[in-house]
C-alpha cells in the first residue's frame, strides 16, 4: 500500500532524527548537513529553519550568501575538501544559487510598468554582482586559497564551474589578486602537483574572456594588474598576447584604452587613499589606530603608483598589436595627449578641462602624480617621439619617399597638443619658463617647423638628415620641462643652419662665416654635441642622437674620427701617466713592441721550442725576467703580471697616447670642446673619491663607450670603403689590449672584437682609391705586425692577424696604382722573427694564410724559408718551414706562373742543399717523415711541370736526385748512397 505524498513528507520532516541533524551545533555540522538543509529549505517548517544554524534566520533564502552568514559556514565548506579530488555536491548548489538570474516578469502593455521592470532587473543584477564578490572574497580568497593544496585545487575547480556563467562585471571579482597570484606561483614550476590544474583553470578563464569583448578587457586588466604588466613572462604562457589578438580582431582596443585611462585616474582607489588621520581619530580610536590608517594610506599610495606604471607600459605596448591603421592612428594621438598632459603639465585634482581646438574634454587624475610617475611619462613620451617614423597614419606607404608632413607626424601633433594645453587657463606647466628660455624655446620650435617643411625639397639623403635632426630637436623640446632650454639645443640649431644653408632661416644666427670654414666647423660642433647627448641617461635622447649620426656619417672628417677614438680608449681606472712610458730596459729587439701576459693562453702552440734550446738560452731568459720585474711595479700594489709596454719610436701617436690625443690640425679651444661629453663623468669621479663610488663612474664610462662603439660599428658596416676606418684602428686596438689584459673589461673586449672582425675585416668593401695613402697603410701594417709578433693574449693576437691580412689587401690594391709599395717586406720581417726569435707569438698557420691569399709574397719568401729550414735551430721550426715550402709549391705548381718559374730556378741550389740536410737530420716522428715525403713529391712535380727543359736529375744534381727519390719512397737512411754517407762530414 502506497502512502500519499503529503503524509510521507509530513512524517519525514517532523521526525525527531531529521530535526536533530539539522539543528545540531554548527561546530559539529559538515558539508552533508549543509547540503541537506539547502535542499529541504523550501519544504521545511519555518520553526525548523529558525532553529537550524546552517540556514539564515530569515525568510529570504539568499541571505545565506551574506558575509556574516558565510563567515560562519567557512569551516563547513573547508571540510568539504575531504572528498578530494571529487567536488562535493554542496558547491554545485551554491554556484547555481550565485549565478541564478532574476525571474522574468510577465509582459505588460504599459510603458511605465516596462521601465519599472527594467530598473528592477538592473537592481537585481547589481545584487547578484555583490553576492558573487562577497562569496568569493569570504570563502575562496580568505579561506581556501591560503590553505592546503587540496583546498587550492578546490578553488580552481570552483573557477571552472562558476566563471562560464558570469558576466564581465562579476568576472573582475573572480579574477582576484589572491587567485591570480596562486596561479602564477603554481605555473612558475612545472614540477608542482597542481601545475596541470592551474593550466586548466587559466585556460578556462581565457576561453571565458574570448566570449565577449568586455570579458577580454577585464581579463587583460586583471592579469596585468597582479603581475605589474608581466603576466605572460611570469606564467610562461601567451595568455595576454592571445587576448590582445582577440581584441585586434574585434576592434576592442578602444575599450581597453578607456579602461586603462579610467584606472590611471584612480577612480576606484581614491576613496581608500583620501582617508586622512586627524585629531578626532587619534582621540577616539587611539594612537595605534591612527598609525595603522597612516600606514594603510602609504601602502595605497605605493600601490597606486605601481599600478600607474604598468598602465603606462600597457598603453604603449598595446599600440604595437593594432592592425587597424585608422584605429592605431587615433589611439596613438590619444596616448600622446595623455603622456603630454601628465609629463609636462599639471592641473587641479580631478579637473575636466575642455579643449576647444579638439572639441573634447580631458580629465586629470583624481590624485596627484608622483615624481617617478611623471618621469616615466616623460621617458615614454620621448620614446614615442623618437620612434614615430614607424607609427604611420592610415594610408601611409612605408616604401614611399621619406616625408615629414604636419598632418601625418606625431611630432607635429605633439607641438599642437602643447599649444592647446598652454591655452587652458586652469592648466600650467610643471616648470615655468623664464623670458630667455621662452625666447630659446621659440627659436627651437621655429627651427623644428622649418625642418618639417624640408620634405618637399632635395633628395632622400637630405630629407633623412632633416628627419633625424627634427627628431633630436623634438627630444630637446620635450626635455625643457625638467632642464629648460640647453646650450646643446642652440648648438644643434646652429648645425642645422650650417647643414641646410638657406633652407633654415633664423635671424639670430650669424652668416658671416666663409664657406671654406663652414664644413669642418659644422661637423666638429655636431660630433661634440652628439657625444654629449650620448652620455645622457635618457634612452630616447641617445637613440635620436644615434639617428643623427647615421644620417650625417658621410660628412665625417678625420678630426671627428679622432674625437670618437679618444672616447673609446679613455680609461678611468688607469693611472694618469702614459702607458707608453712603461718600457723594457733589455737589449733585445723585442723591447720595441707591446708585450702583454695572458694567463689563459696555453703554452702548447706552434711557437714551442725544445728543451735543449731552453737550456742554451737560460741566461737570456733570466735577464728578461729581471727586466720585467723591474718595470712592472704597480701604483697600488695591485695586479700581478706585466703591464703593456710600448715604445714611442715603434708606435704612432694614436697608439702611444691614451690621455692626450688631439689631432695636429686642432687648436686649444677645439681640444677643450672634445672633453665636454666626459666632464660629468670626471666630476663625479672626483666627487666620489672617498665614498667608494669609483666603480659607478667606471660603469657609466663603459656604457658610454659601448654607445660610441655602436656608432663606429654602423660606420664600418655602411662605410667600409672610407679611409677613416684606418684612422680608427689604433684607438680600437689600444682599447682592445687594455680591456683584454688583467683588470680589463671582457665585455668591452668582446664588443670591439665583434666590430672589427664582423664589421670591417670580413666586409666585402675596404678602403681604396686616391684618398688612401699607401705609406700610412704600410706603416700601420708594420706596426700591427710588430704587435702581433709579441702579443701573448690569444684574442688580441687573432684580431691583429686578421687586421694584417686586411691591411695587406688594402695595400695590394694600392700597389696597382703606386709602384713604390712593397707588400712583402712586413711578411719577410715577421718570418725572420718567427724562425730566429724565441718570443715570437705568431703561428705558422698565419703565414700559410698569407701565402694562400697573396701568392707573390710566398714566392718572394721562398728563399728565406729554404734558408730557415736548412739552418733551423730546432726540429720543430724545420718542420714548420718545410710545411710552408710545401704549401707554396702546391699552390703554384702547374699554373704557368712565370714568377714561380724564376723563383724556382733561383732557389734550386739551396733546395739541393736542403735535401741533403733533411737526409742527415732525419726526423724521428712518423708525422714529420710524412711531411718530408710530401715536400719531396711536391718538389719533383713542380720541377717536372714548370721546368720541363731539363730532367730533374740535371736540375738538382745526381746526388740530390737520388736522395729525393729515396725520400719519396720513404727510405731516408736505408737506401742512402755510399758516397753521400762518406760526404756527411763535408755537409
Amino acid at each position: 500500500m502506497q502512502l500519499p505524498p503529503g503524509v510521507l513528507q509530513d512524517a519525514v520532516l517532523t521526525s525527531k532524527g531529521l530535526q536533530d541533524v539539522l539543528c545540531m551545533d554548527i561546530g559539529n555540522a559538515n558539508a552533508d548537513t549543509l547540503l541537506l538543509a539547502l535542499r529541504l529549505h523550501k519544504v521545511l517548517p519555518f520553526s525548523v529553519v529558525e532553529s537550524c544554524p546552517v540556514l539564515p534566520n530569515s525568510r529570504n533564502f539568499h541571505a545565506i550568501l551574506e558575509a556574516s552568514h558565510l563567515t560562519a559556514l567557512v569551516p563547513i565548506l573547508k571540510d568539504s575538501s575531504s572528498c578530494h579530488p571529487r567536488l562535493h555536491p554542496v558547491w554545485a548548489f551554491l554556484i547555481e544559487l550565485l549565478s541564478s538570474e532574476p525571474n522574468e516578469q510577465e509582459p505588460s502593455s504599459s510603458m511605465k510598468k516596462k521601465k519599472k521592470r527594467l530598473k528592477n532587473v538592473d537592481h537585481m543584477f547589481a545584487k547578484t554582482e555583490r553576492r558573487v564578490a562577497v562569496f568569493w572574497k569570504t570563502v575562496v580568497d580568505n579561506a581556501l586559497l591560503p590553505s592546503s593544496h587540496e583546498r587550492k585545487y578546490l578553488a580552481m575547480e570552483l573557477v571552472l564551474l562558476l566563471i562560464p556563467k558570469l558576466s564581465a562585471s562579476c568576472g573582475e571579482s573572480i579574477l582576484s589578486k589572491e587567485l591570480l597570484c596562486c596561479l602564477l606561483d603554481i605555473l612558475a614550476a612545472k614540477g608542482n602537483l597542481l601545475y596541470k590544474s592551474a593550466q586548466a583553470c587559466l585556460g578556462s578563464i581565457c576561453e571565458w574572456a574570448k566570449t565577449d569583448m568586455e570579458c577580454a578587457v577585464t581579463a587583460i586588466v586583471c592579469f596585468q594588474r597582479v603581475s605589474h604588466g608581466k603576466f605572460d613572462a611570469l606564467s610562461k604562457t601567451k595568455s595576454v598576447k592571445e587576448l590582445l589578438s582577440f581584441l585586434n580582431i574585434n576592434d576592442g582596443f578602444l575599450n581597453l584604452h578607456k579602461k586603462l585611462l579610467w584606472l590611471f585616474n584612480g577612480d576606484k582607489t581614491i576613496s581608500a587613499i583620501n582617508g586622512r588621520v586627524d585629531e578626532k581619530d587619534a582621540d577616539q580610536n587611539g594612537f595605534e589606530d591612527a598609525l595603522f590608517k597612516e600606514k594603510n594610506k602609504e601602502s595605497n599610495l605605493k600601490s597606486l603608483e605601481t599600478q600607474r606604471h604598468w598602465i603606462i607600459e600597457q598603453l604603449l605596448s598595446s599600440l604595437k598589436e593594432i592592425n587597424n591603421s585608422a584605429l592605431r592612428w587615433s589611439l596613438q594621438k590619444e596616448t600622446l595627449k595623455f603622456l603630454v598632459a601628465n609629463a609636462l603639465f599639471s592641473g587641479p585634482i580631478g579637473l575636466k578641462c575642455y579643449l576647444k581646438e579638439l572639441q573634447e574634454e580631458f580629465q586629470f587624475p583624481n590624485y596627484p602624480l608622483s615624481d617617478n610617475t611623471r618621469k616615466l611619462c616623460l621617458e615614454r613620451l620621448q620614446s614615442m617621439l623618437v620612434n614615430t617614423p614607424s607609427m604611420l597614419p592610415p594610408g601611409s606607404n612605408k616604401t614611399a619617399k621619406l616625408e615629414i608632413s604636419a598632418s601625418s607626424d606625431l611630432r607635429n601633433y605633439f607641438v599642437e597638443i602643447c599649444d592647446i594645453f598652454d591655452n587652458v587657463t586652469e592648466v600650467s606647466r610643471l616648470r615655468p619658463l623664464s623670458e630667455d628660455e621662452k625666447q630659446g624655446t621659440a627659436t627651437l620650435r621655429l627651427c623644428i617647423s622649418q625642418l618639417c617643411l624640408l620634405s618637399s625639397e632635395g633628395n632622400n639623403e637630405q630629407i633623412e638628415k632633416a628627419r633625424a635632426m627634427h627628431s633630436l630637436l623634438m627630444q630637446l623640446l620635450a626635455q625643457t620641462v625638467t632642464t629648460g632650454i640647453s646650450d646643446l639645443a642652440m648648438e644643434l640649431i646652429m648645425c642645422c643652419k650650417k647643414a641646410f644653408g638657406n633652407l633654415i632661416k633664423l635671424d639670430i644666427l650669424d652668416d658671416g662665416e666663409s664657406e671654406e670654414e663652414e664644413a669642418p666647423f659644422f661637423m666638429d660642433v655636431l660630433v661634440e654635441t652628439l657625444l654629449s647627448l650620448l652620455a645622457q641617461p635618457s634612452a630616447p635622447m641617445r637613440t635620436a642622437a644615434e639617428q643623427v649620426f647615421k644620417a650625417f656619417c658621410d660628412d665625417l672628417t678625420e678630426s671627428n674620427m679622432l674625437s670618437i677614438s679618444k672616447v673609446i680608449k679613455k680609461q678611468l681606472n688607469r693611472s694618469r701617466r702614459d702607458i707608453a712610458s712603461s718600457l723594457d730596459t733589455g737589449d733585445s729587439d723585442e723591447d720595441h713592441f707591446l708585450e702583454v701576459e695572458d694567463d689563459d693562453d696555453d703554452g702548447d702552440d706552434d711557437g714551442a721550442i725544445d728543451e735543449d734550446d731552453h737550456e742554451l738560452e737560460d741566461n737570456n731568459e733570466s735577464k728578461v725576467k729581471e727586466s720585467r720585474n723591474s718595470n712592472s711595479d704597480t701604483e697600488g700594489g695591485g695586479n700581478k703580471g706585466t703591464k703593456p709596454k710600448v715604445n714611442d719610436e715603434g708606435m704612432t701617436k694614436d697608439i702611444s697616447d691614451i690621455e692626450d690625443d688631439s689631432g695636429s690640425d686642432m687648436d686649444d679651444e677645439a681640444m677643450f670642446k672634445i672633453d665636454v661629453h666626459l666632464a660629468k663623468l670626471l666630476r663625479q669621479r672626483r666627487a666620489s673619491g672617498e665614498k667608494g663610488e669609483g666603480k659607478d663612474a667606471q660603469t657609466q664610462l663603459l656604457h658610454f663607450q659601448f654607445r660610441v662603439l655602436s656608432l663606429l660599428g654602423y660606420f664600418f658596416q655602411k662605410k667600409a670603403s672610407n679611409r677613416l676606418c684606418l684612422v680608427a684602428l689604433p684607438a680600437l686596438f689600444q682599447a682592445l689590449i687594455i680591456s683584454s689584459s688583467d683588470g680589463g673589461n671582457p665585455q668591452l673586449a668582446d664588443r670591439i672584437t665583434s666590430i672589427l672582425q664582423s664589421g670591417l675585416f670580413k666586409a666585402k668593401e675596404y678602403p681604396k682609391g686616391q684618398g688612401v695613402d699607401a705609406a700610412e697603410v704600410a706603416a700601420l701594417l708594420e706596426q700591427n705586425m710588430k704587435m702581433a709578433l709579441r702579443m701573448k693574449i690569444k684574442r688580441v693576437r687573432q684580431v691583429l692577424e686578421s687586421c694584417c691580412l686586411w691591411l695587406m689587401k688594402v695595400l695590394q690594391n694600392q700597389s696597382l696604382h703606386e709602384e713604390s709599395v712593397h707588400l712583402d717586406v712586413p711578411a719577410k720581417t715577421a718570418l725572420n722573427d718567427f724562425f730566429y726569435h724565441r718570443k715570437c707569438c705568431l703561428k705558422a698557420q698565419f703565414f700559410r694564410e698569407i701565402f694562400s691569399r697573396f701568392p707573390d709574397i710566398g714566392l718572394n719568401s721562398l728563399g728565406l724559408l729554404i734558408e730557415s729550414c736548412t739552418k733551423a735551430r730546432t726540429e720543430f721550426l724545420q718542420h714548420k718551414a718545410l710545411q710552408l715550402i710545401t704549401s707554396i709549391l702546391h699552390a703554384n705548381c702547374g699554373k704557368r706562373n712565370s714568377q714561380f718559374k724564376v723563383s724556382l730556378l733561383q732557389n734550386l741550389p739551396a733546395i739541393s742543399e736542403l735535401i741533403v740536410c733533411l737526409v742527415h737530420k732525419s726526423p724521428n716522428g712518423k708525422v714529420k717523415k710524412s711531411e718530408v715525403q710530401r715536400f719531396s713529391a711536391a718538389l719533383m712535380k713542380a720541377i717536372r711541370t714548370d721546368l720541363p727543359e731539363k730532367p730533374v736529375k740535371k736540375q738538382i744534381g745526381k746526388q740530390a736526385y737520388s736522395l729525393l727519390e729515396s725520400a719519396v719512397s720513404g727510405k731516408l737512411k736505408g737506401n742512402m748512397p755510399v758516397e753521400m754517407k762518406n760526404s756527411q762530414e763535408v755537409v
